[in-house]
């Protein structure tokens, strides 16, 4: 609990899986772009957990070391990065307080199991093109079947088609969400801005 402005509120940290069924298909860019909204506009702190394979946001511009939990990352305006977490870790790490915590991560049975059902929020990225429908159709799949609401989430693409999009609805019942062109995800313009305060509204 915490107090201002006179007034006594609780801080609820927001949870944000970003996972990707494709490989390729722009989570690492999404995700950051999410984690530079909510710190540059809605000046909230961040904590960005990258439960993904390696050359993620391990290159990114350091502006000083942070170790939580023996997790050593690095902050970037204002976002603390925790690159190349293992699940144990990254379970770790989402008990922390943070007002946003984005975990980005690939889909596969185990962060199924132990890291999605503890997002707030689901974000799926994926690629419909005929090279990785497959994967994607076969991911989706695997999701529904669990039948414990992990297929729940908004389930989106950078350049989806209006034929992908009813291809997905045909075959799934997912309304697929066309993620606009993000030049850089760490210096979003006004236009990008305004498609996340939409997008990401808590």
């Amino acid at each position: 609990m915490w107090k201002g402005f006179g007034r006594l509120h609780q801080k609820r940290t927001k949870r944000i899986g970003i996972v990707g069924l494709t490989p390729s298909c722009g989570t690492t860019h999404l995700a950051v772009a999410a984690a530079n909204y909510f710190a540059s506009k809605e000046k909230l702190s961040v904590l960005y957990i990258e439960c993904a394979p390696a050359e993620g946001v391990i290159g990114l511009r350091t502006e000083r070391v942070e170790t939580r939990y023996g997790v050593t990352g690095f902050v970037r305006d204002g976002v603390v990065y925790m690159p190349e977490c293992t699940v144990e870790e990254a379970l770790c790490l989402l008990t922390e307080d943070d007002d946003i915590i984005i975990v980005e991560s690939c889909f596969d049975a185990v962060n199924a199991q132990e890291l999605f059902p503890r997002c707030d929020r689901r974000i799926f990225t994926f690629s419909a093109k005929p090279w990785h429908y497959y994967s994607m159709q076969m991911n989706v799949k695997q999701m529904i079947q669990q039948q414990d609401g992990i297929a729940q989430g908004d389930y989106c693409a950078f350049a989806l088609t209006g034929r992908e999009q009813k291809k997905l609805y045909e075959e799934f019942h997912l309304r697929g969400i066309q993620i606009p062109f993000i030049n850089d995800p760490c210096r979003l313009t006004r236009d990008e801005l305004r498609f996340f305060r939409k997008f990401l509204a808590l």
